[in-house]
């Protein structure tokens, strides 16, 4: 019997991930079939997606109440596709305000549900960890301590090793500062919201940089999802700044990162990278977020 899954990533980071995870299971069965949601990487593995990446890829109290009706409704797409066609399992990739969500609705189907990079109770939203207890059959972590930390609370963890170590890039000896090139790397983020809000930013440092620092140069890159691509259109300063096109190489080689919250700091670290680390949202998010805090 071919085997129907049901996959979800809200991010281009998981995106990546979740279609290298799809690779390997094509590689271990030639009868299996993905629908879901995710973007570009998970369509190239054959995904059949129900709502692109770009769309629910929502970061924020109040970007998400914005969106709330959308969102609602892409629970009913996930709904009807539970009630309509034979899901054997349901992979959730990190995104965890979205996924442990469906993780529920998937229950009232009697659906399996794996979790693959488990969401980061450790470091707050430790209120989660109930839903995953009950929500969640098999839970695939990738740091070390994190296994330890879920079986103390009671839910069974498997280390199966940081994705991100799967690159070759990440394996090697990193360049010293001396053999870098006099780059500074900016990595505003890769959703639309966050080239929004992070436009100014990158604005100002350029204008600064090339007025206070004469002997380096602003590189950015572009990658493919949809928000990277229309960023030049946002910025005052193109012909100031080299747009590339691999981050990562990028990083490999810049002596200064100015880098937003996210998959790509730990990647800056991996590679030797000395970088800030920025990131800016609505004034209402902050204001509950600090609260929060």
């Amino acid at each position: 019997m071919p085997k129907n899954i049901f996959i979800v990533a809200g991010e281009p980071s998981g995106d990546s991930n979740a279609a290298n995870l799809m690779k390997a299971l094509k590689s271990l069965s030639n009868n299996i079939s993905f629908v879901g949601i995710g973007g570009q990487e998970m369509a190239s593995e054959g995904l059949s997606t129900i709502v692109p990446l770009e769309d629910i890829s929502i970061v924020g109290f109040w970007e998400v109440a914005k969106k709330i009706g959308f969102i609602q409704g892409v629970f009913k797409k996930c709904r009807s596709v539970f009630q309509t066609q034979q899901i054997d399992l349901l992979i959730l990739v990190d995104f965890p305000g979205f996924n442990l969500k469906l993780a529920n609705i998937a229950k009232e189907f009697s659906i399996p549900v794996c979790y693959y990079i488990a969401p980061q109770v450790w470091a707050w939203g430790k209120n989660r960890i109930s839903t995953i207890k009950k929500f969640v059959d098999l839970l695939f972590v990738v740091f070390p301590f994190e296994k330890e930390f879920f079986e103390q609370n009671g839910i069974e963890a498997h280390f199966v090793g940081h994705p991100i170590m799967d690159n070759e890039i990440f394996q090697g000896d990193f360049l010293l500062s001396t053999e870098r090139e006099n780059t500074i790397a900016i990595l505003p983020g890769s959703r639309k919201q966050e080239i929004i809000h992070h436009k100014k930013i990158i604005n100002d440092l350029t204008l600064t940089i090339k007025r206070e620092l004469k002997g380096f140069k602003v590189a950015i890159p572009l990658t493919k999802n949809f928000a990277s691509i229309a960023l030049p259109k946002h910025l005052r300063y193109t012909d100031e700044i080299e747009f590339v096109s691999d981050s990562r190489e990028l990083m490999k080689k810049s002596k200064i990162g100015i880098i937003k919250t996210g998959t790509s700091n730990l990647e800056a670290a991996l590679l030797g990278l000395p970088f800030v680390m920025f990131y800016k949202t609505s004034n209402i998010s902050y204001t509950i977020g600090k609260f929060l805090v």
